[in-house]
């Protein structure tokens, strides 16, 4: 009962912001999580409206760290200054998207999101910002067209809405609660083709375990434009062989710290607490 009141879209937001104001003195574990809309300052005088609830836990960091402190937020911000085209795969409720959108008017974004409770809220938080820049899409993306096994996290504690923990995947975590349904996948390479495969630059992968076959599937694209990949790799034998393949096609390898990015010699899965990795081919540094 409790729960449910702290989750009511307008209890939550007066707990919440009440409690921000002294959120120096709360430790994380007692940070409430976001439900409803809240507002994300992403540049001065620039916000985000993102509609959430209490099983996102990318959103929840949002709230009280700010964007800044999120993940690869200004890595991410400045590399979208010069970005024509981003494609999002695995994109959730939205973040990524939304960000680019909203920071580069001219850039056109192609989310991919196959679960239907995030996809939900990624077309809500698409209307509430009112951008007319991204094209969703409720497809997986892999290395063949037809249908394939998706597995959809259930969440044992919040169990009446959507779970946008971002943990659903194609096989890589069937052992955890949940719901095995069918979903259309196709590979990238089937959805561009002609002149709009020059205009792809920047390429997000968070696909909790199926991050080769979705290169494999954009392997075409990848090797005739050389787009910049940020890529979240959980395991050490897929890293192997994305590295195989990327760095065949003269790519550079690059991890993200301290809001930096250090250039490394190969992927070391288990020495980095940050998983996601910059692939990034020399064409784009020069220009």
């Amino acid at each position: 009962m409790i729960k449910k009141l702290i989750y009511n879209s307008q209890v939550n937001f007066f707990i919440r912001n009440l409690c921000y104001f002294f959120k120096a003195l709360i430790p994380n574990n007692l940070r409430i999580p976001v439900s409803g809309i809240f507002k994300l300052k992403v540049e001065k005088n620039l916000n985000l409206k993102i509609s959430t609830n209490q099983t996102s836990y990318i959103s929840k960091q949002l709230f009280w760290e700010g964007s800044e402190n999120y993940e690869y937020t200004p890595i991410f911000k400045s590399i979208l200054k010069e970005t024509k085209t981003f494609i999002d795969i695995g994109a959730n409720f939205g973040y990524y998207s939304l960000l680019a959108a909203k920071l580069n008017k001219n850039i056109k974004v192609f989310a991919f999101e196959p679960s239907p409770g995030p996809f939900v809220y990624l077309k809500e938080n698409i209307k509430i910002n009112k951008l007319k820049n991204i094209e969703v899409f409720k497809l997986a993306l892999s290395d063949f067209s037809g249908l394939l096994d998706f597995y959809e996290v259930r969440n044992r504690k919040y169990k009446n809405v959507p779970n946008l923990s971002g943990e659903h995947n194609t096989g890589s975590k069937k052992h955890l609660n949940t719901n095995k349904i069918k979903v259309k996948c196709e590979k990238l390479d089937s959805i561009f083709r002609g002149d709009d495969i020059e205009k792809i630059d920047l390429i997000k992968i968070d696909v909790e375990g199926s991050e080769n076959q979705v290169i494999i599937g954009a392997i075409e694209i990848i090797r005739k434009v050389k787009p910049t990949i940020i890529c979240e790799i959980l395991e050490q034998k897929k890293a192997e062989l994305i590295e195989k393949k990327l760095i065949s096609l003269g790519y550079l390898i690059y991890v993200h710290h301290n809001n930096k990015l250090l250039k490394v010699d190969n992927i070391q899965v288990r020495n980095y607490i940050k998983k996601d990795f910059f692939f990034i081919h020399p064409k784009r540094i020069i220009e």
